[in-house]
């Protein structure tokens, strides 16, 4: 038995020919030259930047054993080269034909914000269970599904795969080359209104994840999230799969019973199943912060438990669980907490981060917000960012932060909003957060605390590089 797919089943798979035939077999694929190719097939994909074409020799050097190409003049010495008609539309075949080769439980997670942390918190539950992989990093698109399948061993028994959108109509072929047996819509929100003009638009598009399902699929969605519920039942595919509300409403049937704060801002959180779960409570230590991600761990449970698995064991393999890069991850500089938050943000998950600085930093000196723009958003922009500044006016047991930084053009709509409702909060707005970040850091002071939000362009981790290098000690020691 092969571990991969084989020179043969590549041709079948993507209609290619191979100029060369490999000398050994292939263990896996890759579209990055940086990566230690040894055994690997490098895809010379076309992008509006780069060319792989242009990278013969740079995927030779690290070890390829082969290259897919779709340009028959590349040359690649000492390197097998499979000639195809499109090297993209090759990746997605090639996944196919490892997918149906895969004998695995499939859970494919969508959603607004929240992917990525839920997906990791359903492969930490599943891996109890047996062999699971996951999408590595945020891999959730046209290249990263395909590559997350691909790069999957054959003895996995569990596949948890992540599927994004921009646009109408990414969802539904990402969502059927995944097959998955349990699809999720984590929420649904206005996350990418800029590219498909409203939050139903939103919602159905997520909803068409549910047409990759198998025929006895479960469809496992927010039960909070507003109209997604009612889109989900005309949309849902299969018509006779079972569909699985979790959150905090009553109809929900996974449902978030309680959960304490602890004051490092882990949770002890208790979810409650439905009677045929067991009816029973399911306590469990939660070391992700914020109602969110206490929701995020319920939904979890819900999609693991539609593989027919044990809940508490789920739960308490889920408490192991720890914030990942940019995603509410507490440094602590000095006598200062930073809560970097900046992979990413849309207006719930900037709520959402709020909400959830709001509990771990009661006991600081100082609150201090620094949020950056949020894109995508279209028309709408302004309306939500003005909203985003309004509610941070009583984020904090009803009163606002003491300082809040905002960082681009967008952003300042926060700061206008904020200030109109409360004038005592001393608001910094920048546009080049590069150039100011050195006095924003020195506004820092011992026993502060601070969170740092905005969209991937915003690039708010440079906030946090200048805070680094303004209070290291290195340089407490030059100036004391």
């Amino acid at each position: 038995m092969n571990n991969f797919l084989t020179a043969d089943e590549f041709a079948q798979a993507t209609g290619g020919i191979w100029l060369e035939q490999p000398a050994q077999p292939i263990i896996g694929v890759s579209i990055d030259t940086r990566e230690d190719l040894a055994g690997k097939m490098f895809l010379a994909l076309r992008g509006e930047k780069a060319d792989g074409h242009e990278y013969m020799e740079a995927a030779r050097k690290a070890g390829a054993v082969a290259v897919m190409i779709e340009k028959k003049e590349c040359q690649c010495p000492g390197v097998a080269r499979l000639l195809v008609p499109n090297v993209q539309s090759a990746l997605t075949a090639a996944a196919a034909a490892w997918r149906n080769i895969l004998r695995c439980h499939c859970v494919a997670i969508t959603g607004s914000a929240g992917k990525t942390t839920t997906r990791r918190l359903i492969a930490a539950a599943l891996e109890v269970f047996g062999a699971t992989h996951a999408s590595p990093k945020s891999f959730n698109n046209h290249l990263g599904v395909p590559l997350s399948i691909l790069s999957a061993p054959r003895d996995t028994k569990f596949l948890v795969l992540e599927i994004g959108m921009n646009h109408p109509g990414e969802i539904e072929p990402l969502a059927r080359l995944a097959r998955p047996e349990v699809a999720m819509i984590v929420n649904s929100g206005s996350a990418h209104l800029g590219g498909l003009g409203s939050r139903e638009a939103i919602a159905l598009e997520k909803c068409a994840i549910s047409r990759g399902l198998e025929t006895s699929g479960t469809f496992v969605i927010h039960g909070d999230s507003p109209g997604l519920i009612d889109i989900a039942m005309q949309q849902r595919r299969p018509a006779g799969g079972l569909l699985i509300l979790f959150g905090q409403g009553g109809r929900c049937l996974w449902k978030l019973f309680s959960r304490e704060v602890a004051s490092d801002g882990s949770q002890r959180v208790v979810v409650q199943g439905p009677a045929y779960g067991g009816g029973c409570k399911i306590p469990f230590t939660l070391k992700l912060p914020g109602l969110h991600n206490a929701i995020n761990a319920t939904g979890a449970i819900a999609a693991v438990t539609a593989l027919g698995l044990d809940a508490q064991k789920a739960a308490d393999a889920m408490a192991e669980v720890e914030p990942s890069e940019g995603r509410m991850v507490r440094e602590r500089i000095g006598n200062i907490d930073i809560y970097n938050d900046s992979y990413n943000a849309n207006p719930e998950a900037m709520l959402a981060s709020i909400a959830a600085f709001a509990e771990v930093s009661t006991t600081a000196t100082r609150r201090v917000v620094a949020l950056g723009d949020m894109h995508e958003l279209g028309e709408q922009s302004q309306a939500l960012h003005h909203m985003v500044g309004e509610r941070l006016a009583t984020a904090f047991s009803g009163n606002p932060p003491e300082i809040v930084i905002t960082s681009g053009p967008l952003s300042g709509e926060i700061a206008r909003a904020l200030k109109a409702l409360a004038q005592q909060v001393q608001v910094e707005m920048v546009t080049d957060l590069v150039a100011q970040a050195p006095r924003l850091a020195a506004l820092l002071r011992d026993g502060d605390a601070l969170l740092i939000k905005g969209s991937r362009a915003s690039s708010m981790e440079r906030l946090l590089q200048a805070i680094r290098l303004e209070k290291s000690p290195a340089k407490s020691a030059k100036t004391s």
